[in-house]
């Protein structure tokens, strides 16, 4: 399990206080009932430069690694579409940078919260690595079926009505647009994503934070195009 943050049209000085805010999360960030404290598993930062997506991560925790983070933020200065992780990985021994998030594919570029169970029958028909878990399955997934011109909302529809799974909140971008879904099955006080718009940016996160205006949660089902 993880937090996640999105923001559209991402500025280093504009969003400093949000993502100072976001870093707490490692440590402070809500957990689901009997979990332990922390999301300390790794992290990662994704942004685009001239239509790619740029993705850098380590399977170290976020709060040991303020001053490099920091300097990557300011890479990332005046990106179209930003995303910063942190993960608590929910299977054994797979706290790596290899499987932080986010996971990129080509154009396309994914973030997710949660676990899919049955997560191999997502790439029936697909050329993937071997070894892979569920969100970069997911990202396979996803780039595959948009590729042939699907839509995400489209994709998604039977992922969320066929498979096995906690929750499948995501942000997933696809270089012109950032697409966020909140899907959760029980534990909604935690899958939670909220919303808040300031100026020419959309900011999406896994809880409300400070630097941001007003947040506005986002009801279960609900998907966006930003």
């Amino acid at each position: 399990m993880c937090r996640i943050l999105g923001i559209r049209n991402f500025s280093y000085h504009a969003h400093r206080a949000l993502t100072e805010g976001f870093l707490e999360l490692a440590e402070k960030g809500k957990v689901a009932e009997g979990d332990p404290p922390g999301h300390l598993d790794g992290w990662g930062i994704g942004y685009y430069r001239n239509g790619m997506p740029r993705v850098i991560k380590s399977g170290k925790p976020a709060t040991g690694e303020a001053t490099r983070i920091n300097r990557l933020l300011k890479h990332a200065e005046h990106s179209p579409f930003f995303t910063f992780h942190l993960y608590k990985s929910a299977w054994n021994r797979r706290n790596t940078a290899k499987n932080a998030h986010p996971f990129k594919k080509g154009k396309y570029m994914l973030v997710h919260n949660g676990v899919i169970r049955d997560y191999r029958g997502l790439l029936r028909g697909i050329k993937a690595p071997g070894g892979i878990l569920d969100t970069e399955a997911l990202l396979y997934y996803l780039a595959d079926s948009c590729s042939n011109g699907i839509s995400f909302i489209s994709a998604m529809n039977p992922v969320r009505n066929y498979y096995d799974y906690t929750s499948l909140n995501c942000i997933f971008f696809d270089g012109k647009k950032m697409h966020v879904l909140r899907q959760c099955r029980g534990n909604r006080g935690y899958y939670t994503l909220f919303r808040s718009d300031t100026g020419r940016s959309a900011v999406i996160c896994s809880e409300r934070i400070h630097g941001a205006g007003k947040w506005k949660p986002i009801d279960k089902g609900r998907c966006y195009a930003l």
